[in-house]
């Protein structure tokens, strides 16, 4: 069902971005044009903002494509070579999706902290049979969190598939003949004439790069902006000091995703070297557990000894 539903989508993305403009315009301006009145710099503006818009969009997705491959390869080797070591355990393991393997690692981190980190394995070459429960592993970890990845199973070999950069490449060149096609079809002697912000050449990169913005702030800002994971997580699990803090008062901010609330804790917490930090944490929790939570007096958290203002509750951390 739910590859069902992600193809549905995948190609309702993909008519809305490819063949419903090119529906209208084909069926409209297309068929109404007098391209002797056209002045040429206006024709030379579409086609600047075509070529432009078209240049961005191939640039960009091979950057992302580059970094996601094979710069993820390289940052990885570099990790397994040069990383420092944690011993760690597998605790968990099921397979995952998109021919991955979750495995779940309980280690000690550089505070001498039990914690447990889930990586998601690519099964493609990796026999998931290697990542048994209770069998020991070797962590690499990147102490100054330089660049991702920040942690990694020692065991894991890294591979990257060729098919992105086919598929780049394929697109690349259906856009380039888009171009040739288009003027053999409407030039008709008055050359980039026929080109107008709602032409296909023009409107199609502005979607994609539009709609792609939209998606990312949309997941990064709204949707998953009162998750906690990413760096911070990882920084606070594999540095953070662990330590009980009292909390002295909770309230709801008023705020609620998916009809769950959102509570803002404040705390009291004292340092390795006992000094005593004030400091807050936003959390959604679930409604029917709202009476429970204002009953809390006590919260394990992980901190930066480095930097205190930096905190996280120990439930939070460990579930990622």
């Amino acid at each position: 069902m739910k590859k069902i539903f992600a193809i549905f989508w995948i190609l309702f993305i993909l008519y809305f971005v490819f063949v419903h403009p090119s529906i209208i315009y084909y069926n409209t301006s297309f068929l109404n044009k007098e391209l002797a009145s056209v002045h040429p710099s206006t024709s030379f503006l579409y086609l600047g903002m075509s070529l432009f818009l078209w240049l961005a969009l191939f640039v960009i997705s091979v950057y992302l494509l580059f970094k996601n491959t094979i710069m993820a390869k390289y940052r990885l080797a570099q990790l397994i070579k040069a990383g420092t070591d944690l011993n760690g355990q597998i605790v968990r393991s099921k397979p995952g999706v998109a021919g991955t393997h979750s495995v779940e690692v309980k280690t000690q981190n550089l505070q001498n902290e039990t914690i447990s980190h889930t990586f998601n394995i690519r099964t493609k070459r990796n026999d998931p049979k290697k990542y048994q429960v209770g069998k020991p592993v070797r962590v690499k970890l990147d102490p100054h969190f330089k660049s991702k990845p920040y942690v990694a199973i020692k065991e894991v070999n890294s591979s990257f598939s060729l098919v992105g950069y086919l598929i780049w490449a394929l697109f690349l060149l259906a856009a380039t003949y888009y171009f040739y096609f288009s003027y053999q079809l409407e030039s008709n002697g008055f050359g980039w004439r026929f080109l107008e912000f709602w032409h296909p050449l023009v409107l199609i990169p502005l979607i994609i790069i539009a709609l792609s913005t939209l998606l990312y702030f949309i997941f990064k800002h709204l949707i998953f902006k009162n998750i906690f994971k990413g760096k911070q997580a990882d920084m606070l699990k594999f540095l953070g000091k662990k330590t009980v803090a009292t909390i002295t008062d909770i309230t709801q901010t008023g705020v609620y995703i998916n009809d769950q609330p959102q509570v803002k804790y404040s705390i009291e917490f004292e340092d390795q070297n006992g000094r005593k930090h004030q400091a807050s944490i936003k959390k959604i929790v679930r409604l029917i557990d709202i009476g429970n939570v204002r009953l809390e007096k006590e919260k394990n958290i992980f901190y930066l000894p480095d930097n205190p203002d930096k905190i996280a509750f120990e439930e939070d951390l460990l579930a990622t």
